[in-house]
């Protein structure tokens, strides 16, 4: 193992690894906090598109990358969010397809959604409409507009998602949901 350090190439390789993981390090917490890794991401296909055409033009690949990658950051930076009209903050998180158990070899799924401001306090709400049950259910504005009110007092609504007919019948759902008392 040692013997890859006798060459030159392979020590500039390390170097250069350790450099870039210390600092994509640093950097990537801060991108994914702000929500950019997206564009993080963007930015090294744009700087490999910008070497390939510095080399074709019959310049240095690093000016290439250097001036695409610094250019569109720059113009990402410049456009911020007028691309994305909502402004305001998300007043609620949701977290899609929390499997809280399964049936008949089928998992039985949750939507948690959580308000910014949480009470402590949850309410579970079984989504059903004549007897069936699915995830799409609870992306129907009628569904938003039912739970809204309980987001905006602090509460947390697990969306319950039980099996759907005829394979598991409205009047057998709650036995899918479990039950503790004083949990």
């Amino acid at each position: 193992m040692l013997e890859l350090f006798r060459y030159d190439f392979m020590v500039h390789a390390f170097e250069a690894g350790t450099i870039v993981a210390v600092v994509a390090g640093a950097i990537g917490y801060f991108v994914v906090l702000r929500g950019s890794a997206f564009a993080a991401h963007a930015l090294s296909h744009i700087g490999f598109a910008g070497a390939t055409g510095a080399v074709v033009l019959g310049l240095s690949p690093i000016v290439g990358l250097l001036v695409f990658t610094v250019g569109s950051g720059v113009a990402i930076g410049a456009l911020g969010n007028t691309a994305n009209p909502q402004t305001e903050p998300a007043e609620y998180s949701r977290q899609s397809d929390v499997i809280y158990g399964r049936k008949f070899g089928l998992a039985l799924t949750m939507e948690v959604i959580a308000p910014v401001k949480r009470s402590g306090l949850g309410v579970v709400w079984v989504v059903s409409s004549s007897g069936t049950s699915s995830r799409e259910q609870t992306l129907q504005p009628s569904f938003e507009r039912r739970v809204t009110p309980l987001l905006l007092h602090g509460y947390t609504v697990f969306a319950i998602v039980h099996g759907s007919s005829p394979a598991f019948q409205k009047r057998n759902a709650h036995h899918a949901v479990p039950c503790r008392r004083g949990a």
